[in-house]
């Protein structure tokens, strides 16, 4: 069978890649939330995004270098794992032209399952001293009910894609989010607004956020959580546990049935936060990391 890879063509095709890892759930780095990821300014550069298909032009395959993320996202038919390393191939030649065009170094990052990833080893990336944790909660018990602190309210964004990007960037101390961005993930077709919350003070000032997503796995309706944020001056007065809590309550009141959500391992706050809203262990992913420097001419 011949298997050609090609750049995708039109944003139809980042709607074919998300049903593709619908299909494969246990190929997949991230399933529920991969909307919100492939409505990231980096996938519309379709520069960043290749797909594997075969003679009728089914896929087998795809790769997104997700620059805001610092990491690839990609899925591969079970029966074309072969394809992993031509993948990696491909990811981490386009990061070589990232950084030449941008002139400036930056890290990156490859995830994996495994400890001793040849292929991310081939690409010149070397095993991180922390991974990403795979936390579910199955919604068959009770849940407890969100208290809201005296003088904050949680209610819905109501598609404030401007205030919601200025909130994520100072929540998180970062550059990426950007109203074009969020303004994608309200148009997306799984996007839920009920799941799409904020709090806010007396004020109405926006000082923490969580968002929810949903789809159907396997035949069973999954939820997962990303992202959950707080101000930096309202964090521990019990904000970020009381947003997540009423999103988990909403989730289950749709019919969800497990919710996901991931907790970087060197970040102990969100772990706790999760871990006592009843979510355990699933999985673990690693996580390979690679300098990436422009090569200057002598």
């Amino acid at each position: 069978m011949t298997i050609v890879s090609k750049p995708i063509s039109d944003l139809k095709d980042l709607h074919r890649i998300h049903q593709f890892a619908l299909e494969y759930p246990e190929q997949s780095f991230h399933i529920v939330d991969l909307a919100y990821r492939l409505c990231s300014p980096a996938a519309q550069d379709f520069d960043n995004v290749r797909i594997w298909v075969d003679e009728i032009d089914e896929l087998v395959g795809f790769a997104v270098v997700q620059l805001p993320f610092s990491t690839v996202d990609y899925v591969i038919h079970p029966h074309f794992e072969h394809l992993k390393d031509t993948m990696l191939q491909w990811a981490t030649g386009r990061l070589e032209e990232v950084v030449k065009l941008r002139g400036e170094a930056f890290g990156f990052l490859l995830d994996s399952r495994v400890e001793d990833d040849a292929n991310a080893l081939k690409c010149g990336f070397v095993l991180d001293d922390w991974h990403m944790r795979n936390l579910a909660l199955p919604l068959s018990h009770a849940l407890e009910g969100p208290v809201i602190p005296a003088g904050f309210e949680i209610r819905l964004l109501n598609g404030n894609a401007s205030g919601y990007a200025d909130l994520h960037r100072a929540a998180f101390n970062t550059k990426n989010m950007s109203v074009d961005w969020r303004e994608r993930t309200l148009k997306h077709p799984t996007y839920r607004p009920d799941l799409d919350l904020v709090a806010v003070n007396s004020d109405g000032k926006l000082v923490a956020f969580c968002i929810g997503w949903v789809c159907e796995v396997n035949g069973q309706k999954i939820g997962q959580i990303e992202p959950v944020g707080v101000l930096p001056e309202f964090q521990k007065m019990g904000l970020g546990r009381a947003i997540l809590l009423e999103n988990l309550r909403r989730m289950r009141e749709s019919g969800v049935e497990t919710i996901l959500i991931d907790a970087e391992s060197y970040n102990p706050a969100s772990q706790h936060l999760y871990e006592s809203a009843g979510f355990r262990d699933i999985s673990r992913v690693v996580k390979y990391f690679r300098w990436f420097e422009p090569i200057i001419a002598i």
